[in-house]
């Protein structure tokens, strides 16, 4: 990464909620963002549900993270302490299920921000 500084310093994080996500899912950003961690809950209770994030503006982009949730079950992840680079937009997929959830995005201290947060 060429801005090891950036990673080393402790970033407030900006919680984003997706509202309620189904299959084929959602464009949540569109430029660049730092991604920290996510929170899923499967919101049926009757059925298992798979999450995919994606660094790109659909299912084509490099796949980022995959998300499996049993029924009921809810999720937590922050990715290690660090912040994760997407460049190219941030897409969730649910293939399968229905989830509701939030995603942490951290700030680019003393770069402008470009990014686009999509509303749910």
């Amino acid at each position: 990464m060429s801005e090891p500084h950036e990673i080393m310093r402790p970033y407030p994080l900006l919680p984003f909620p997706v509202g309620v996500l189904s299959s084929p899912g959602q464009q949540i950003a569109s430029g660049d963002v730092y991604l920290a961690g996510w929170s899923f809950r499967e919101t049926t209770g009757a059925a298992a549900a798979l999450v995919e994030l994606f660094d790109g503006s659909n299912t084509g982009g490099v796949m980022i993270a995959t998300i499996g949730l049993a029924a009921g079950e809810s999720i937590r992840d922050t990715v290690g302490g660090h912040l994760l680079v997407v460049r190219n937009g941030l897409f969730v997929s649910v293939p399968s299920g229905i989830v509701t959830g939030s995603l942490w995005f951290a700030d680019r201290v003393g770069r402008p921000m470009r990014k686009t947060l999509h509303g749910a």
